[in-house]
C-alpha cells in the first residue's frame, strides 16, 4: 500500500514538472494606495477557448469613506501596453462581478494588470482596501 501512495505521488509530481501550463491562480489579490496595482499572467489564469473577456470578481471593499473608485484594466506583452478598458465600483464600497472586452488582444505569453484608480483627490488620510477574489478570461456572460 506504502509503494501504491509513492508511486502515485512521483507520477504526479513528474507530470508537474514535465510542462504544460501551471493550474489556474485561485488566490486572492489586495489593491490599496500603497499598492495599487495588480498583475498577473495568463498563463496562471483560467482561460477559455477564444478568450473574449476578462471577468473580475471584486469581493470585498473596505472604504469608510465611500470614496469614487475605478479601476484600469490593461494587457501586457513584450514591453507592449494595451488598454483593454474600465470599470468604477458604485457606490465606492460596493463589490461585484465585472467583465471587460479583450479586443481579442490577450494570449497566454501576456499578463493582465489592474491598476486602482482614484476619482477625486486623495488626501493621504483615506483607507481604503480592495479584495479581487478571482480573475479569469471567458468567452461569454456566466
Amino acid at each position: 500500500m506504502r509503494c501504491l501512495f509513492l508511486s502515485l505521488v512521483l507520477i504526479v509530481s513528474c507530470q508537474v514538472v514535465a510542462g504544460g501550463d501551471p493550474p489556474a491562480t485561485k488566490g486572492v489579490y489586495l489593491i490599496d494606495f500603497s499598492n495599487d496595482v495588480v498583475v498577473i499572467p495568463v498563463v496562471e489564469m483560467e482561460r477559455s477557448d477564444n478568450n473574449r473577456l476578462v471577468f473580475i470578481e471584486i469581493s470585498a471593499v473596505e472604504n469608510p469613506q465611500v470614496l469614487p473608485l475605478a479601476f484600469s484594466v490593461s494587457f501586457f506583452q513584450n514591453d507592449k501596453r494595451i488598454n483593454l478598458g474600465s470599470f468604477a465600483l458604485f457606490p465606492g464600497n460596493n463589490p461585484g462581478k465585472f467583465i471587460v472586452p479583450t479586443q481579442g488582444m490577450v494570449d497566454k505569453t501576456g499578463e493582465i494588470q489592474i491598476e486602482l484608480i482614484m476619482l477625486s483627490e486623495y488626501k493621504g488620510t483615506e483607507a481604503v482596501r480592495v479584495e479581487i477574489k478571482n480573475v479569469k478570461l471567458i468567452d461569454s456572460l456566466p
